[in-house]
Order: structure tokens, then sequence, then C-alpha cells
């Protein structure tokens, strides 16, 4: 039980994490655009000049992992209102596998609508994106749903056989 404990407080704790440093983006872009802080760490490191440290990409990576910020925060969101859901006191066994369910459910709507959270999709259609930059980010936001579908997919078939077992046990 602690390793649980433990679980959602980490996931309680990242979507506030997420939020403030979102809340402090402009001012993120700002230092990042006023300097040449791609090219100062490439010479630093010494690595040797690439277009991705020496060009300015207008601002485009800095909005990609804006979008990806935004993505994980839709996300905290959901795994957040679950883990409260979970942790109530007056939640019974018999309501686990409704609740797993429904959050395997609007992950499974989400990756078949191809929705990443409001704010993040508006990002990755601004015109100023580019088509293989959106598309790459968003085979990254559809593997993730994924993955989550698959993890909470393998838990939601062992909690099925196990209330099988649980039901037979009681005959």
């Amino acid at each position: 039980m602690t390793c649980c404990a433990s679980c959602s407080h980490a996931l309680l704790s990242l979507g506030p994490a997420v939020e403030r440093l979102l809340q402090s983006w402009p001012a993120i872009v700002i230092k990042s655009l006023g300097t040449d802080c791609p090219k100062r760490v490439a010479k630093c490191l010494r690595l040797p000049a690439t277009e991705a440290n020496t060009q300015d990409d207008g601002g485009i990576q800095l909005s990609i992992t804006e979008a990806y910020l935004q993505f994980s925060l839709n996300l905290c969101n959901m795994f957040e209102k679950t883990v409260l859901q979970l942790e109530s006191d007056s939640v019974t066994f018999c309501e686990l596998y409704p609740i797993m369910s429904h959050l395997r459910n609007k992950l499974k709507d989400r990756l078949a609508d191809r929705f990443f959270g409001a704010v993040a999709t508006q990002i990755l259609d601004g015109e100023d994106m580019p088509c293989i930059k959106k598309t790459a980010t968003e085979k990254n936001f559809c593997d993730a749903l994924q993955r989550g579908i698959d993890c909470l997919e393998s838990g939601l078939i062992s909690a099925t056989r196990m209330l099988l077992a649980c039901s037979k046990a009681c005959l």
C-alpha cells in the first residue's frame, strides 16, 4: 500500500508543478529568445556547430515544448481526478473496476479523436508549425496515450481475474 500512496502523491504533485511552469512560460520564452542560449550551450560543451544549435527556428521548438507541457498537464488533471476518486473514503472495492475503466475509456476516446487538450492542439495547429514537427509531436502524444491505455488494460485484466477468483471462492 505504501507504493500506491507514494505514486498517488507523485501524481498529485506533478500537475501543480507543470501548471506553475506554464504560468512562468512567457518569462521563460522571453529569456530563451533574448539570448544565444543554444549557441552558448553548444560552445560550452564543445559540440560541433549544427543547424540545431546555430539557427533560430523562430520559436518552433519553444512552441513544441509548450505543447508537451500542456499535454502533460491535461493528462495530469485526468489522472489526478481518478486518484482523488480512488482515495475517497466512500469508494468500495466494487467501484475500483468502473473507476479505472472510466479512465481507460477517456484515454481511448482521446486517442481515437486525436485530442491532446485544447491548448496543446491549438499550439500544434498554429500556422507557423511545420507539418513534420506537428506530425512527430502528435505521434508522441498518441504513443503516450496508448502506453497509458495498455497499462490500465493489463491492470484491469488482472483485476477481473482476481474478482472472478474471489467470486468463485465465495460460492
